[in-house]
């Protein structure tokens, strides 16, 4: 286990998938989804090569077919740690023999933490080291506890975002895959989402064309967490039907689409990289 630590907060995040285990303020209040094995037992996997599943669990490329589990293989990986100071770690996955049997191509796919007063800044860097063009998707898909201090009424917890938005959103099936339908999504005031009940989005959202940043509050308590995600097109706000958590997941890409072909080139809203270029995709988690 990584430890980043100033006087605001301590950070863990676990070598194995580079996952945030906890965020805890100078008074030890935990804000990170600690896990349950009965509900949702991760923290914050990663998410690359691909977002969410793939139709019929496979895709295909240049004629070979391959499989790749819910969110690619970031989420279980083994990662190279380099401890760049106190307060700013990086982790590095390179391609292998064993990543080539299910994603064939070449890269190198870091996540870099910095601790920074009361924020965490989770920065994605993929580069394309192969002669190829690269295909792929990412996300983060952090989880908060809901209600964030323990015996705060849940009923008063709310989302808001940073700006007034008229988000769309995606058409998704039961089955977790999305269409090409986009709903306009009713907020209150333009800006905030209740918690409570769970019902109001039991599991999935995932929106377009909003706000770049989103507040989880509540109105009897001064605790509060913050994620900015400039980087990335997609939100999904996602929480099984138990547990008391909220995942708030910015991602660049999305789930599988309905009716699409299983061609990886062909696939809908995938991010591509030329032979030796690089992209980073940064999003902040700031806790009060």
């Amino acid at each position: 286990m990584v430890e980043l630590k100033n006087d605001k907060l301590t950070v863990l995040i676990n070598e194995i998938g580079a996952e945030v285990q906890s965020i805890k303020d100078a008074n030890g209040l935990e804000f990170m989804w600690q896990g349950a094995e009965k509900c949702w037992s991760d923290h914050s996997p990663t998410i690359f090569p691909v977002v969410g599943r793939l139709r019929e669990k496979y895709y295909t490329y240049e004629g070979k077919t391959y499989s790749l589990p819910i969110h690619g293989f970031a989420p279980k990986a083994n990662y190279e740690v380099q401890k760049l100071s106190e307060n700013t770690v990086s982790f590095t996955l390179r391609d292998s023999e064993e990543t080539h049997e299910v994603y064939p191509f070449s890269f190198t796919f870091k996540l870099i933490y910095e601790l920074n007063d009361s924020s965490l800044k989770v920065t994605f860097s993929v580069q394309n080291d192969g002669d190829n063009v690269m295909y792929y998707s990412l996300g983060g898909h952090p989880g908060f506890n809901h209600p964030i201090t323990a015996g705060s009424d849940p009923s008063k917890y709310y989302l808001e975002f940073d700006e007034e938005c008229k988000p769309l959103a995606v058409g998704l099936t039961d089955d977790g895959f999305v269409t090409r339908d986009r709903e306009p999504f009713g907020l209150i005031d333009d800006k905030k989402l209740p918690l409570y009940p769970k019902e109001i989005f039991v599991p999935t959202i995932i929106f377009e064309k909003m706000s770049k940043g989103i507040t989880m509050k509540s109105s009897n308590t001064m605790h509060t967490v913050h994620v900015r995600y400039d980087d990335f097109d997609y939100l999904a706000l996602w929480r099984g039907s138990r547990g008391d958590y909220i995942c708030i997941e910015p991602w660049a890409g999305l789930p599988d689409c309905m009716g699409d072909s299983h061609d990886f080139t062909q696939k809908y809203v995938m991010s591509t990289l030329n032979k030796g270029e690089k992209k980073e995709y940064s999003y902040t988690i700031t806790v009060k």
